[in-house]
């Protein structure tokens, strides 16, 4: 994705879709798209369904610059998933069941932190997740050993499971987010962070917002399940 004008295009392209189809609201979510050594990403408070030039900021690959603060707060996140990856596309986007899935999933244990030190650190999403393994319900959520431990949805819908595989949940207010963040990337195309929504990431714009679309859809069918008085989780042995 070298051309600007086309990303420009894309970008307006990809985010009115996000908003017509619910995936973000009002000046909530952002994206961003690599071309060279810089990213073009949406400015602080911009609303994704008008995006044009004016609302795009681009910023330096290497760090942070005299134009930082105009652009979305989640820059930092980009940046480290640029520098980690090869991705040249990233969407972050607040989708409704995205968010509740990762409440619902973090929540299910019998004992959750009670302190800030619990989930501050890389340790304390591992001690969490110990927690989480040790709950009755948790069959189907399990952890993994990619840049740490982490908790993962393992869809049981055939679709999303074959193109995701697994969905990471991170929490939301750990230290060094964004390099947990590349991290978990740098093995995955789309993650959860509790109570945030859905970072995903593609070799294009479109790609990205395929994996948005995935794992919305996947947290849509789990909670649908459990409204019906299914455990999404269970998968009876035929």
């Amino acid at each position: 994705m070298n051309n600007k004008n086309h990303i420009i295009q894309q970008m307006a392209v990809f985010g009115d879709k996000l908003a017509r189809y619910g995936l973000v609201h009002s000046q909530m979510g952002n994206m961003s798209a690599r071309f060279g050594k810089r990213i073009l990403i949406s400015r602080s408070g911009s609303m994704l369904d008008e995006l044009t030039e004016d609302a795009l900021i681009e910023i330096d690959l290497s760090g942070p610059g005299p134009d930082e603060d105009l652009a979305s707060s989640d820059s930092s996140i980009h940046r480290a998933i640029y520098q980690k990856t090869s991705a040249k596309a990233v969407i972050h986007a607040h989708s409704p069941y995205a968010v509740a899935e990762s409440l619902i999933t973090l929540a299910r244990t019998s004992h959750p932190p009670s302190s800030r030190n619990d989930t501050d650190s890389i340790a304390g999403i591992a001690r969490n997740q110990e927690r989480l393994k040790a709950h009755p319900l948790s069959r189907g959520v399990r952890g993994t050993e990619k840049s740490g431990s982490h908790i993962c949805i393992i869809s049981e819908e055939i679709e999303t499971k074959c193109l995701l595989h697994e969905i990471p949940i991170v929490p939301e207010n750990i230290d060094h987010l964004a390099k947990v963040c590349a991290d978990v990337l740098s093995t995955n195309v789309a993650l959860l962070v509790r109570g945030h929504g859905t970072i995903a990431v593609g070799a294009t714009l479109k790609e990205a917002y395929l994996y948005i679309c995935s794992v919305e859809h996947a947290c849509k069918v789990r909670n649908l399940c459990r409204r019906a008085g299914v455990n999404p989780d269970f998968s009876p042995a035929f």
